[in-house]
């Protein structure tokens, strides 16, 4: 008789460890998908702004060609005037 309450705890135990297991396991399941949306959306976040600051860059660039061509122009303009 004590041997069988002592199976009958045990199994019972057993079946508790189990649906523990299966419960964290889908826990885990549940975190790995989560993890995985918020990696994807980090990456996409990272490739929109490298894509923003690549285009603010390409914007300056030009602003600082313009700026530079005209301050050439208004050298070679004065040089001119002062050559007449």
């Amino acid at each position: 008789e004590t041997l069988q309450r002592e199976k009958d705890v045990l199994s019972s135990d057993n079946v508790k460890l189990n649906n523990v297991n299966g419960k964290l396991q889908a826990l885990c399941k549940e975190l790995q998908k989560q993890n995985k949306t918020v990696l994807d959306q980090s990456k996409l976040v990272t490739s929109e702004e490298n894509e923003r600051r690549k285009e603010m860059h390409e914007k300056f660039a030009g602003q600082l060609k313009d700026v530079q061509e005209r301050m050439d122009q208004q050298e070679q303009d004065r040089v001119k005037s002062l050559e007449e």
